[in-house]
Parts: C-alpha cells; sequence; structure tokens
C-alpha cells in the first residue's frame, strides 16, 4: 500500500448538528497521510467556529471561511488548496468507516478514479444498500470503452454518481482542468464532474464495498423532486453535450443522445406520483427550445435503433406506471404534456 497524501475536501454549510461526527470520522483514519481542508461556505449557524475548533486540535487540518457560493464553489475553492496526490469530497453530515481511507489507498493500485459503495442512514439509525455494482478494473483504451462503461457502470449497474464514493487523481484534474459547474441542484453537480472526469481516465477501480455511510435528512433538497430539478438536469445534459465537443470526442459526441436520454430517464425514475405531472409540466421554454432542435438534428436516425426503444419502454412505464388517472384534470394534464413530447420529437 502506497503512502501518498490524500486530500479530504469537506465544503461545511450550516451542519453544526452534525459535523462533529462527520470531522472526526476523518480525524480518525487509520490512514494518517491526510490533509484536511474544510471550506466554511458562510455558515450561519456555528459550524464556522466548529471547523476553527478542529484545526486547533489537529494540525492537519486547514480551514477557509469564504462567502456563501453554494456546493460548487466550496469545493472548487478546497481544489484550490489542495495539495495531495489524490483527492476525496466528502460532505459534511456524512461519516465513514476509520479504515475507509486506508482501504481505498490499497484498492486504487494507481488507477485514475476508485469508486466504492455506499449504504444510506436516516436520522432514526436505519440503514439500507443502495448500490450493487460490477467490480473490477476497467480500462478505457478507446471513446468504445469509455462509452460502455459509463453506459453500463454508471446508468445500468448503478455505480454512484457522488463524488464522495470516489477517490480522484489530483493530476487528471489538473492536467484536464477540471472543476466544478455551478449548479442549482447538488445532484446534478456530480453527475457533470464525475462524467467529465471519466471521460479523462484511462482506468477505473470499482470495489463492491460499503465504506461511505450517507445520511438521508429529513430537510435534504434530494428529498424533493421539482420541475427545477428536471431543469437542471436538462441544462446538465447542454453543458456536457459542449464539453464533448471541446474535447472532439468524436465517437461519444455521435451518441450523446443515448447518453442524455439515459440522464434524464434516470432523473424521471425517482419522481413520485404526486409530483410526477408537475415536473414533466414545468420544463422551462429554454430547454424546450433545446431539445426541439436536438431532435430535430439527431431524432429521425436515432428511434430506428434499439437503444431508443429501450429508452422509449423506461420512459412510459415510469410516465403511465406511476399516475392513475381518475380525474379529468390530470388526464388533460398528461395530454398537454404528450403534446409537448410529439413537438420535441418532430
Amino acid at each position: 500500500m502506497c503512502d501518498k497524501k490524500v486530500s479530504v475536501i469537506m465544503p461545511v454549510y450550516n451542519v453544526e448538528r452534525y459535523i462533529e461526527r462527520s470531522v472526526y470520522s476523518i480525524i480518525n483514519q487509520t490512514y494518517r497521510n491526510l490533509e484536511i481542508i474544510l471550506v466554511d461556505d458562510g455558515s450561519k449557524d456555528n459550524s464556522g467556529k466548529l471547523c476553527d475548533y478542529f484545526a486547533q486540535i489537529d494540525n492537519r487540518i486547514k480551514v477557509l471561511h469564504k462567502e456563501n457560493g453554494g456546493l460548487s464553489s466550496a469545493r472548487n475553492a478546497g481544489l484550490a488548496l489542495a495539495s495531495g496526490v489524490y483527492v476525496y469530497f466528502f460532505d459534511s453530515d456524512d461519516y465513514i468507516r476509520n479504515d475507509t481511507i486506508e482501504s481505498c489507498m490499497r484498492d486504487i493500485c494507481d488507477a485514475d478514479l476508485l469508486s466504492f459503495g455506499f449504504e444510506t442512514v436516516n436520522e432514526n439509525g436505519n440503514r439500507r444498500v443502495l448500490m450493487e455494482f460490477t467490480e473490477g478494473t476497467f480500462k478505457l483504451e478507446s471513446e468504445e470503452k469509455t462509452l460502455k462503461f459509463i453506459i453500463n457502470q454508471l446508468f445500468k449497474y448503478r455505480v454512484a454518481w457522488s463524488v464522495w464514493s470516489k477517490v480522484f487523481s489530483m493530476s487528471v484534474i489538473q492536467k484536464n482542468n477540471l472543476r466544478f459547474v455551478n449548479n442549482n441542484i447538488i445532484f446534478a453537480e456530480d453527475i457533470l464532474f464525475t462524467i467529465m472526469y471519466i471521460l479523462c481516465c484511462k482506468e477505473i477501480k470499482c470495489v463492491n464495498k460499503r465504506y461511505y455511510h450517507y445520511l438521508i435528512r429529513s430537510d435534504s433538497i434530494m428529498n424533493t423532486v421539482t420541475d427545477t430539478k428536471l431543469n437542471e438536469m436538462i441544462r446538465l445534459g447542454r453543458y456536457l453535450e459542449l464539453y464533448i465537443k471541446d474535447m472532439r470526442l468524436n465517437y461519444i459526441y455521435d451518441n450523446y443522445l443515448y447518453v442524455f436520454h439515459l440522464i434524464i430517464d434516470n432523473h424521471l425514475k425517482s419522481v413520485n406520483a404526486n409530483s410526477l405531472l408537475y415536473t414533466l409540466g414545468g420544463i422551462s421554454e429554454d430547454n424546450y427550445k433545446f431539445l426541439c432542435n436536438k431532435y430535430r438534428i439527431n431524432y429521425s436516425d436515432y428511434k430506428k435503433s434499439k437503444k431508443y426503444l429501450g429508452i422509449k419502454t423506461r420512459f412510459e412505464r415510469v410516465l403511465y406506471g406511476k399516475v392513475f388517472i381518475d380525474k379529468s384534470e390530470v388526464a388533460l394534464k398528461i395530454l398537454n404534456i404528450i403534446r409537448k413530447i410529439h413537438r420535441w420529437y418532430s
């Protein structure tokens, strides 16, 4: 096992109830060569003061106080201070096993990325395992293999999008000038960074070990699904398309519409019956224009493929399997949604 420095970056915002357990789970790691960066993102409670206290009791801790700029801004600020060979992003209300980073350093074996499992824990202590995926070392020697990894591991086998279930190489981040893109939706920020990072990787290792404990808070943004989230997921897809084009990844760009479909399809699976109609009906005019233009260019050929048929079937199952039509008002809403969808495809 190597003894390379790992920079642990933890954005902090109004988490005085949870931060002590989170920070101590890092301080008490059996792997000692750590640089712990706490980024106080303009907290209004005592979180900032607690960060300063932790810095006094452990000289591996650096604290940065900044104006509130959101999760992406805080992570980017932490990256600017980081000096480790590897980077690990950590949420300030979660916690990890004491041997997590030591195990990660043993597992990563000079790969560009290590992805591991996790379990969710609610505030009552109830646990649930969400991610079980294919273990192995994946060599991304071509665009075809990279696209296959993204489709199979990230979508089919549900490797977590979240950055806190991964260890990143600082050299890959620096070489490709990777940063988090500011976004209104936390989940979208993680998806975008993860995919952009994977596009720069040569080797990825996945281990089906549950190192991370993700706290499900009653006030978490992840517990709500709105039309705003769907709009942000579409905006994410638009940004990703430009990124792929700029990188001149022609094969992946030619298959981009399929990846975009998968992003939206996976998001819709999380929408419950009560909010599905509102969510689909709230797509912004700007995003509708984008979808219409995109589908005019790509859709006629794409809809003939087996990829489209699979997405179409899953979309219909999500749309109609979760909505029980028992009122004329609901039926009219569905009709309006279908009309909008047909306009995408015309």
